[in-house]
C-alpha cells in the first residue's frame, strides 16, 4: 500500500478542476468568416485570457462558474464585448466572436450572450441550478429543498438508489460525513453560485458514489467592486401540524375522562382487576389514601399539576431567518467572499426554546504572480435543537413519554461541523495547469437529556428511583427520560493533486489522485433502563482510501466523448474477529468454550479495491438536437457505521452488534440513453431512459452459535434492479419560464435499507449451517414512487412593463413563481392472513403546491430591494406521514410481517385514524402525527442588494 501511494504521488497526472469550467470558441472576420490568428480574448474582471491560434481558435481553462463579460480584440479591428457569458461547472462554454474592421471607428461594441438551448457536450444526465434562478422559487431554503426540484430525486433517493449513495462536493472539496454517508451541512443557498446534480454518467474523477453527485460552487468576490446582500424572512404564526392543539381537551377524549374528581372514581377497564382510576397510580397511592373520595380529589389535583399545559395554544410563535453576504477586492490581487445565516425555528410541537441553526462560510482568493493562485475556503455550521422521539417513526407511541414533560422527557441535540480547504493552482501555460487541494472536514454530533448524565446508572451515588416516573391511567408519563446518549465525532483529511493539459484542441486529458484519511470516534450509550442493561457503542478507527483516475475528453464537431477509468482502494485499518458465528469464542475443545473479547482470535483487515470504467458520449446531430448515452461502473465503500461499528451490552455478550470490516464495495452498473431537442422559443425537451443493476448492497444478518448465543452484523447479500425514464420540458428565457419534469421509475430488490429482510444463520454442532432466508421473491422497495411530476412556473415582468399609471408602472418587476408536485405514494405491507406478503399496498398519491410573489424595487433608499410573500401548501393538501401510519417496523423474515395498529385502522376506514386507543378506553387525537407535511403557511421576506 505504501509503495502504491508513493508511486501514485510521483506519477500525478491530469484533472480538470472540479469547481471550474472552460471557455472556448473561434474569432473570425465578420465579412469573410476567415479565422483571425493572434487575436486576444480576455474575461473581464479576472486575469484569465488567451490568444487565438492559426485557425482562430482559443480556449481558457479554470474559469470559476458565473456570468462574465468577455472581450475579443485585434489590431485593425474593433473590440467586441459579449455580456452575460455563462460558465458552468465541468462544462465547456462556446463563444464565437465576429470582429469587424468598420468597428474601428465606432470603438467598443457590446452584445448580450444568448444561452444555447441545447448542451452539445451532454454526456451525463445532469441539471445545473443557479442560485438566482432558484431564489425566486417558493420554499427553496436549503440543499434538500433544492434537490426536490429534480424529478428523479425523491426523499434523498437518487433514481431509485438507497439513501447515502451520493457524493457531495463544495467548491471541489468533499463534505460527506463518513460515518453515515450524508452531507455534513447544507450550504446557504444565496451564497452558492450554482449546484450541479448528476444522476447518471458522472465521470472518473468522482469516486465513492453509486447514485449521484452534487457539485456545489460557492460564490467568489468580484475583483473590481464590492457587493453585498442581506435578507430577513419570517413565518407568520400558526400550527405546524394538522388538527387541534395536542393539549386541547375538546379534541382529546382521554383528557375529558380524568378532568374532574368524579372521573377518578370511574372504573379502569384496562386493569387486570376492576378498580378505580386512582387505584392504578403507582407506588402505593391507594394504601396512602384509603378514603376513595379523598384519594380521587388528591389524584385529580396531582393530575392537574402534571397536565398544567391543558388547553394550551402554541400557534403564536414566529420563525425567522437572517442571512447576508459580502464580497469584493482586498487588493489588486486578492478578493474575498463571506456569508452568514442565523435561523430560529420552533419544532412542530412546543418546546422550551426554538431550534437554532448557525452557519458561516467564505473564501479568500489570491493571485500570486506568474500563473499561481491560492484560495482558502471554509464553512462552519452549528445546530442546537430538540429530538421528538417517535413523532415521525413507526414507533409512534414514544410521544406518550414526553408530551406532557418536554424538559426532562425531551432529549436535546447539538451538531457542529466544520470544513477548511486550501487550493493552489499553477498555470505553466495557457494549456497546462497544476493543482493541489488539501481539505479538512470535522463533524461532531451529540444528543441526550440535559438534566442527566449518561453514567447515571453506573454511579453508586445515584439511586435508580431518583429517575423513576409515575404512571397514570391515561398512559402519559411524567419524569420519564429518553435513555439514549450519543457522542459521535469524525475527522476527514483529504489531499487531491492534479494537472490539466489541453493536449490538442480536441483532447483534454484528465487524470488524478485523491487520498482520504479518516478518524472515527464514537461513544454512545443507548437503551439504558436499569444499571447493567445499557448498550455501549464505543469504537474508534482510522481507515484510509486512495483513488486514481484517468479520463480523456474528446471534442469533435459531430461527437463529444468522456472516456475514463478509475481505481479505488480502501482499508478499514482495524482488527476483526475471525469466528463468524461467535466472535468472542475461545475454544477449549470441540464441544466447550468460553467468551473473552480480549483473547479471541483477530486479524488485520486487507486492502479492498475495484476498477471502474466509464464512458459518456454525446452526438450533436444539429445545433438543436443532441443524442447522448453513457455507461458507468460505480462502487461505493460501505459507510463506517456498517464496517467498524461495535455495540455491546455492558454485562453479557448476547444481542450485540459488530460491524463487518470485510464488506465488499457496493456496486452499480448504470446505463443511460437519451435525446435533447430544442423546440424553439426557448423550449428544450430532454428525454432519457435508464437501467441500474445494483449488487453487494448491505443487509443486517443474525448469527447464532451452537449454544444459542447470537449477535448481528452486516453482509453483502442484497441487490436492486432499477429502471425508468425521465422527461424534462424546460424554458429558460422569456416573461414566462420554468420546467415540467416527470420521472417514471421502478425499484425492486429485497429491502429498501440494511435492516429489512434480515437473514438468520444458525451453527449446527456438526459444523453445518442452517440458514433462514427471506422469501426469494423480489419486492417493490418501500421508497419506490413510480410516478413523480414536478412543475415550476415563473412569470417575470420586466422594468417599465404594463400600463402607465401616474407616471409609474405598477406591474413592472413582479415575479410570480409556482412550484407543484404530484407523485405516487410509497409501498407498504398489509397482511392480515399471514401469507408473507410484503409491500403489497401503496399509500395515497401525494400533491403539493407552493406560491411565491416578489417584487423588485430598484431604487429603495439607495439599494435594490426585493419584497416577497410565500404561501406553502396553497391548497392545504394532507400527505400521510409514512412511518407512523404505514410503517411496519423491522421485518425479520418473510414469515414475520409486523403490522401496526394504524395500518389496520387505515384499511378499515381512513377516518378512523384520528383517534388512537391507549390503555383501554382512552382515546388520543393523533392527527398531529398522521401527516408529514404542514398546513398552509405564510412567509414574508425582504432582501437588499448593495
Amino acid at each position: 500500500m505504501k509503495r502504491l501511494l508513493l508511486l501514485s504521488m510521483l506519477s500525478v497526472s491530469v484533472l480538470l478542476a472540479q469547481d471550474t469550467g472552460k471557455l472556448s470558441g473561434r474569432i473570425v472576420d465578420a465579412k469573410t468568416r476567415e479565422p483571425i490568428p493572434s487575436a486576444n480574448v480576455m474575461i473581464r474582471g479576472t486575469a484569465l485570457g488567451a490568444t487565438t491560434d492559426l485557425e482562430g481558435r482559443y480556449f481558457i481553462l479554470r474559469v470559476p462558474p458565473g456570468k462574465y463579460e468577455v472581450a475579443a480584440s485585434m489590431v485593425g479591428y474593433g473590440t467586441l464585448v459579449v455580456r452575460g457569458v455563462q460558465i458552468d461547472l465541468d462544462r465547456t462554454t462556446e463563444q464565437e466572436f465576429r470582429l469587424s474592421e468598420e468597428a474601428v471607428q465606432a470603438g467598443t461594441v457590446e452584445i448580450v450572450a444568448v444561452r444555447p438551448d441545447v448542451e452539445r457536450e451532454k454526456t451525463s444526465t445532469s441539471d445545473i441550478v443557479r442560485s438566482e434562478e432558484v431564489m425566486v422559487v417558493p420554499a427553496i431554503r436549503d440543499l434538500s429543498s433544492l434537490l426536490s426540484l429534480e424529478a428523479d430525486v425523491v426523499d434523498g433517493h437518487f433514481r431509485g438508489g438507497r439513501e447515502g449513495e451520493e457524493l457531495y462536493n463544495l467548491s471541489g472539496m468533499g463534505i460527506v460525513n463518513p460515518l453515515n454517508s450524508s452531507a455534513a451541512f447544507a450550504p446557504i443557498v444565496s451564497a452558492v453560485e450554482e449546484v450541479e446534480v448528476i444522476t447518471s454518467g458522472f465521470s472518473a474523477q468522482y469516486g465513492n458514489a453509486q447514485s449521484g453527485v452534487v457539485n456545489i460552487s460557492m460564490k467568489e468576490g468580484r475583483p473590481d467592486r464590492w457587493a453585498a446582500r442581506a435578507e430577513v424572512r419570517t413565518r407568520l404564526p400558526g400550527y405546524k401540524h394538522f388538527g387541534a392543539s395536542i393539549f386541547d381537551e375538546k379534541a382529546n377524549p382521554y383528557l375529558q375522562v380524568l378532568n374532574s374528581p368524579q372521573g377518578w372514581l370511574g372504573i379502569d377497564s384496562s386493569a387486570t382487576s376492576l378498580q378505580m382510576y386512582y387505584e392504578t397510580i403507582s407506588y402505593g397511592f391507594k394504601t396512602a389514601y384509603p378514603d376513595p373520595v379523598q384519594a380521587a380529589q388528591i389524584a385529580y389535583s396531582l393530575w392537574k399539576q402534571a397536565r398544567r399545559d391543558l388547553n394550551r395554544r402554541y400557534d403564536n410563535t414566529w420563525d425567522y431567518s437572517v442571512e447576508g453576504n459580502i464580497g469584493g477586492p482586498l487588493s489588486e490581487r486578492a478578493r474575498m467572499f463571506l456569508a452568514m445565516q442565523v435561523e430560529n425555528e420552533w419544532p412542530v410541537l412546543p418546546t422550551p426554546e426554538p431550534d437554532v441553526n448557525r452557519q458561516l462560510m467564505g473564501n479568500v482568493t489570491y493571485d500570486v504572480a506568474g500563473g499561481l493562485s491560492l484560495r482558502l475556503s471554509g464553512t462552519y455550521s452549528s445546530r442546537n435543537g430538540h429530538l421528538l422521539p417517535g413523532l415521525r417513526s413507526s414507533n409512534y407511541s414514544n410521544f406518550y413519554n414526553w408530551l406532557w414533560d418536554r424538559v426532562i422527557g425531551l432529549p436535546n441535540l447539538r451538531e457542529d461541523n466544520g470544513q477548511i480547504g486550501v487550493r493552489m493552482v499553477y498555470a505553466s501555460s495557457n494549456s497546462t495547469m497544476y493543482e493541489m487541494k488539501v481539505n479538512y472536514l470535522s463533524t461532531a454530533y451529540a444528543d441526550g437529556v440535559k438534566v442527566a448524565s449518561p453514567d447515571r446508572y453506573v454511579s453508586d451515588d445515584l439511586k435508580l428511583d431518583i429517575w423513576s416516573y409515575y404512571n397514570t391511567p391515561d398512559g402519559f408519563r411524567l419524569g420519564q427520560m429518553d435513555n439514549d446518549f450519543r457522542d459521535e465525532k469524525t475527522k476527514t483529511f483529504s489531499v487531491d493533486a492534479s494537472i490539466t493539459s489541453q493536449l490538442s484542441f480536441s483532447h483534454l486529458l484528465l487524470a488524478g489522485l485523491q487520498f482520504n484519511s479518516y478518524a472515527i470516534n464514537v461513544n454512545n450509550q443507548t437503551t439504558m433502563s436499569t444499571q447493567g442493561n445499557e448498550r455501549l457503542e464505543v469504537y474508534r478507527a482510522s481507515p484510509y482510501e486512495l483513488g486514481i483516475y484517468a479520463q480523456d475528453k474528446m471534442e469533435f464537431q459531430g461527437m463529444i466523448a468522456n472516456v475514463g477509468l478509475r481505481l479505488d482502494v480502501y482499508n478499514q485499518n482495524v482488527d476483526f474477529y475471525t469466528d463468524q458465528f461467535s466472535p468472542f469464542r475461545i475454544r477449549t475443545s470441540d464441544t466447550s468454550w468460553y467468551y473473552d473479547p480480549a483473547l479471541a482470535h483477530r486479524q488485520t483487515t486487507p486492502v479492498i479495491g475495484r476498477l471502474q470504467p466509464r464512458v459518456g458520449i454525446s452526438f450533436p446531430v444539429s445545433v438543436s438536437t443532441v443524442f447522448h448515452l453513457n455507461y458507468g461502473s460505480f462502487m461505493q465503500r460501505p459507510s463506517f457505521e456498517r464496517t467498524v461499528y461495535l455495540r455491546l451490552p455492558r454485562e453479557n455478550y448476547n444481542s450485540m452488534t459488530l460491524g463487518n470490516p470485510l464488506l465488499k464495495p457496493q456496486d452499480t452498473k448504470s446505463y443511460d440513453v437519451g435525446l435533447m431537442q430544442a423546440l424553439g422559443e426557448g423550449f428544450t425537451l430532454d428525454v432519457s431512459g435508464y437501467y441500474k443493476d445494483v449488487k453487494n448492497l448491505i443487509q443486517r444478518a443474525f448469527y447464532y452459535d451452537q449454544m444459542g448465543t447470537s449477535y448481528s452484523t452486516f453482509v453483502n447479500r442484497d441487490y436492486a434492479d432499477i429502471r425508468g425514464f425521465s422527461v424534462k420540458l424546460v424554458r429558460h428565457r422569456g416573461i414566462i419560464s420554468g420546467s415540467l419534469k416527470y420521472n417514471y421509475g421502478v425499484a425492486t430488490g429485497k429491502s429498501g435499507n440494511a435492516f429489512l429482510a434480515t437473514p438468520v444463520y444458525k451453527e449446527e454442532p456438526s459444523g453445518g449451517v442452517i440458514a433462514e432466508l427471506p422469501s426469494p421473491k423480489d419486492i417493490v422497495l418501500d421508497f419506490d414512487r413510480t410516478h413523480n411530476l414536478i412543475l415550476n412556473l415563473n412569470i417575470a415582468t420586466p422594468e417599465s412593463w404594463g400600463p402607465d399609471v401616474l407616471g409609474t408602472n405598477p406591474l413592472e418587476n413582479f415575479t410570480v413563481s409556482v412550484n407543484s408536485l404530484a407523485r405516487s405514494g410509497r409501498p407498504y405491507t398489509y397482511d392480515m392472513q399471514g401469507l408473507g406478503l410484503i409491500n403489497n399496498k401503496r399509500s395515497p398519491a401525494e400533491y403539493n403546491t407552493n406560491l411565491k410573489i416578489s417584487r423588485k424595487l430598484p431604487r429603495f433608499f439607495g439599494t435594490t430591494a426585493t419584497v416577497y410573500m410565500e404561501v406553502l401548501n396553497v391548497f392545504n393538501q394532507r400527505i400521510y406521514s409514512f412511518n407512523p401510519v404505514f410503517g411496519t417496523g423491522t421485518v425479520e423474515n418473510a414469515a414475520n410481517t409486523i403490522t401496526n395498529q394504524n395500518v389496520s385502522l387505515y384499511e378499515q376506514d381512513p377516518d378512523l385514524l384520528r383517534y388512537y386507543s391507549v390503555s383501554g378506553s382512552f382515546l388520543v387525537d393523533q392527527t398531529f402525527l398522521l401527516y408529514g407535511n404542514s398546513p398552509r403557511s405564510y412567509y414574508i421576506g425582504l432582501a437588499l442588494n448593495f
